[in-house]
């Protein structure tokens, strides 16, 4: 286990205006992985694929060349997180994420509880099911480390008063697509 460094808090969720921009200690790194989606290939990737061109390419058939690329650039950019590699650390007081260089510093006591899911876990700020939690949460995919990361989000995320948060499986919470 490498040494923790302090981490620039970019956009931490949950934290005031006051503590963005300055760095955040969060103690001792425990894990570190990157995930990269589009590397695993397979039928999924041919998918992904065929709907990302040929959405796009039947709205410009209908619409004109311009919804072609609007649904190309919307398509794209929701898509990302699968094009793209994401980079995940966990240390000791929270946990990083970084994507297309912006970081998210997260520390442990922004954490209520968590759902888990095939690809990965989804950290929720809030106790109970919202709708919010999928802007105001992080998804972290396992991407082969699924004991590991499993292992460390629930040893780490704690209610107010100390004890260990559930883990949450309802029907009723929302669906985390990978």
């Amino acid at each position: 286990m490498a040494k923790g460094t302090p981490i620039p808090d970019v956009q931490a969720a949950g934290d005031s205006q006051a503590n963005r921009g300055h760095v955040v200690d969060l103690g001792a790194e425990l894990l570190r992985w990157r995930s990269h989606p589009v590397r695993s290939g397979g039928i999924r990737l041919v998918w992904v694929i065929v709907v990302v061109c040929g959405i796009p390419a039947l709205l410009a058939m209908l619409y004109g060349l311009f919804f072609g690329l609007l649904g190309l650039v919307i398509l794209g950019g929701s898509l990302g997180s699968y094009f793209l590699p994401t980079d995940f650390v966990i240390f000791e007081r929270g946990i990083q994420s970084r994507f297309l260089r912006v970081s998210r510093s997260i520390p442990w006591t922004q954490f209520r509880s968590f759902y888990r899911d095939r690809n990965g876990v989804l950290l929720s700020p809030f106790p109970r099911p919202s709708r919010l939690e999928n802007f105001r949460g992080l998804y972290l995919r396992f991407d082969g480390r699924r004991e590991d990361v499993m292992a460390l989000v629930a040893a780490h995320i704690t209610v107010p008063g100390g004890e260990k948060a559930p883990e949450r499986s309802d029907p009723t919470s929302p669906v985390v697509l990978p």
